[in-house]
């Protein structure tokens, strides 16, 4: 599972961020609310970082960031000065006035994320808390079942995280990343048949690779390459880490069509970007719904 969900944080993640950083009043200066943040945070003095960090927040209330900068003040204050209630009571108070669902996601998952190192009952205790919570993010359960899937102990709970993100998922592209993890997890779990229904459903690169994995093992291996075709076009490490080239050569000796059949898989028509406005690392602002003719290429990039 932490194949597929690990690649579908770290899209989430750059989007987020590419997003974050064209909306707003002020979007020419993320720069400068970087270099704050990054000031804020390299203060040796543990005591001293907080009171800097807590600055930053009040500086720059409604700003995407704000996250990481809540999230530095929760691991300092729990870590380096000792007081973990006093840092569950600083973010219980952030989430007391944050409306917007997906801030309260990141902060809830950063909170997590810590507990896990630090205190896996602790970490357990907030997942089980949360997947009966109206927390309507459904990255945050994602998130969670992301961890807790490698525990056979927590086996139960993944289940019910992976159901409750599946549950609030907004849209198909969303359902389609759930779907991907769920069906992952129920492989590793040996439950071949649930798994591969689930996997046909999300469809995509990221869901093929375990797909094709199981219709390997059922021994229809042309159905598995046309699976791991699919995988290695759309995710980096995919043809070598299920040997395809080898397999390919296998079925079909003599064909040599193997790297035009994955060019042919890379092109594909998605939907229709929405048209919205964002911000260049140089300030400059474009929009994308006046860039329909011809190609455009967006490479969306985390800055911290």
């Amino acid at each position: 599972m932490r194949g597929i969900v690990g690649a579908c944080i770290a899209a989430a993640a750059l989007v987020a961020l590419a997003s974050a950083s064209c909306s707003g009043p002020g979007a020419v200066s993320d720069l400068y609310v970087l270099e704050e943040l990054e000031a804020a945070s390299a203060v040796d003095d543990p005591g001293e970082r907080v009171e800097r960090l807590r600055i930053f927040l009040a500086n720059n209330p409604g700003h995407p960031w704000r996250t990481i900068a809540v999230r530095r003040v929760y691991e300092t204050t729990a870590g380096e000065l000792g007081d973990p209630a006093g840092a569950a009571a600083y973010v219980d108070g952030v989430l007391a006035g944050e409306t917007d669902p997906g801030i309260r996601g990141r902060i809830l998952y950063r909170r997590f994320a810590w507990l896990w190192k630090a205190d896996r009952a602790g970490a357990v205790a907030e997942a089980t808390r949360l997947v009966d919570s109206a927390e309507t993010d459904f990255r945050l359960f994602l998130y969670l079942g992301y961890y807790c899937a490698g525990e056979e102990d927590l086996s139960e709970l993944t289940e019910r995280l992976l159901a409750a993100s599946l549950a609030r998922a907004n849209d198909e592209a969303d359902r389609r990343i759930v779907l991907g993890a769920y069906g992952e997890f129920l492989a590793e779990r040996g439950r071949e048949r649930e798994a591969e229904a689930v996997l046909r459903q999300a469809g995509g690169s990221a869901a093929s690779e375990p797909l094709g994995r199981i219709l390997l093992l059922r021994g229809e291996r042309e159905a598995a390459i046309d699976a791991f075709v699919l995988a290695a076009a759309g995710m980096p490490g995919a043809r070598k880490r299920v040997s395809l080239d080898s397999l390919y050569a296998a079925v079909y000796p003599g064909r040599g069509d193997l790297d035009e059949r994955l060019l042919a898989a890379r092109i594909v028509d998605g939907p229709v970007l929405d048209p919205v406005e964002f911000v260049d690392i140089d300030g400059g602002r474009h929009w994308l719904g006046g860039r329909r003719d011809g190609a455009q290429v967006v490479v969306a990039w985390s800055p911290t």
